[in-house]
């Protein structure tokens, strides 16, 4: 497409509101599920389209298959409702996850994803069933276990790079167990660039899989080549968020462009990685908590599209830095967006962590009381058409939603 081509594209969808993406399909919410305290935090689809997982806060990771079939439909009637084939407890709390990037659902071996927890090895699960398949542990100085905080397959699925506090290992996927190359993100002799803090996010390059971006949570991204074997890892570092960074990404098809995203920033900062010594542009974005929202570019290298604090998604063109749509998707934040690579679909998941509040110190005592009671209700519970009570504030908190663009 040309670049005529690609500014007439950007001028349709900023003056067409009515392509909005439609809903066309929701996660069920099971009635175990039903806590305050429960939220989705990640959402992600396969690599070959045809199934997604979704993470919450229950130490829960559950797979679903993709409703490709709705496409067939001319128009979307109900919406879809999509139910997990499989669950995998993963014992803690997950810090990240990425799909094996050669997967495909026609052969099993391939059919796999890995999990970082808190006190946990990095674990290898099957995609199919959600069983166990193997793990790959880091050992500090005193030989015990150190758990990363951020995870990432290479390009071609080969190594695995595991993030910790000021130090990156990576792993060969065909060799589970103790088994890696440590390298560590501190300047050489005091000399030359380091990057701070724990590493919170690993991306690489599609053509060139030896450049790693790293973001830590001291707000630093750095770039460096693991082919290194002497000297430092990094050989530059940038800053241009106030907060702790949470997710970089390269673009698809584009060796130079560079995103970041961070905690309490209101930015995802593109940069060109051939002068790092300013921003290329901003797209602004709500993200007012330290809650991880995650971002995600199509597999053209097009299109971003990111969720906030506020509940809206909003879809950039990345070679325009325009804003070609925003709509509301939740009451609550949306914490996790993904394209779908082979279809029109992209996935949201929204929640934020809730506590109920005692209200009894407002006011007197008997105003106090029902005040509490009226506020309470109406924080949890609304009445339906029927006279019932319904408990809008789960769904509102839990929903993971498939959206339709068919404008794109």
């Amino acid at each position: 497409m040309t670049a005529i081509e690609d500014d007439l594209q950007d001028t349709f969808l900023r003056q067409h509101p009515r392509q909005l993406p439609i809903a066309v399909a929701a996660t069920k919410v099971s009635r175990w599920e039903e806590e305050p305290f429960y939220h989705l935090q990640r959402i992600s689809f396969s690599p070959d389209g045809s199934r997604f997982v979704l993470v919450d806060v229950s130490k829960l990771v559950s797979l679903y298959f993709s409703p490709n079939d709705i496409l067939n439909y001319d128009h979307f009637s109900h919406l879809h409702i999509c139910k997990p084939f499989s669950r995998v407890l993963v014992g803690e709390c997950v810090r990240d996850l990425d799909w094996f990037p050669l997967m495909d659902s026609d052969n099993a071996a391939t059919c796999a994803f890995i999990t970082c927890c808190k006190d946990l090895p990095v674990h290898l699960w099957d995609g199919n069933d959600g069983s166990y398949r193997c793990s790959y542990c880091a050992y500090n100085h005193c030989d015990e276990l150190m758990s990363p905080y951020s995870i990432r397959f290479s390009t071609f699925g080969d190594s695995i790079f595991c993030g910790f506090h000021r130090r990156l290992c990576i792993f060969n996927t065909q060799r589970p167990g103790r088994d890696y190359v440590e390298y560590s993100l501190s300047s050489f002799r005091g000399q030359g660039p380091s990057l701070k803090g724990i590493v919170s996010t690993i991306d690489s390059k599609m053509d060139e899989p030896y450049d790693l971006a790293l973001g830590s949570f001291s707000g630093v991204v750095g770039l460096g080549d693991y082919r290194i074997e002497h000297g430092t890892f990094l050989h530059t570092t940038m800053r241009a968020h106030n907060g702790g960074v949470t997710m970089v990404r390269f673009v698809p098809g584009s060796s130079t462009l560079l995103l970041a995203g961070a905690r309490k920033d209101d930015d995802i900062v593109v940069w060109d990685i051939r002068n790092t010594n300013k921003v290329l542009y901003r797209l602004p974005r709500k993200s007012e908590t330290n809650q991880r929202i995650c971002f995600d570019i199509d597999n053209s290298g097009k299109f971003v599209c990111s969720g906030a604090t506020d509940g809206m998604i909003r879809l950039w063109s990345l070679q325009s830095g325009r804003l070609l749509m925003s709509w509301y998707a939740s009451r609550w934040s949306v914490s996790s967006v993904s394209w779908n690579p082979c279809f029109s679909f992209l996935a949201s998941c929204s929640g934020q962590r809730c506590f109920p509040v005692d209200y009894s110190f407002w006011g007197s005592e008997q105003s106090s009381d029902s005040s509490s009671e009226n506020i309470h209700e109406s924080n949890w519970f609304s009445t339906s058409s029927n006279g019932q009570e319904e408990d809008h504030f789960v769904y509102r908190n839990k929903i993971a939603a498939l959206w339709y663009l068919d404008s794109l």
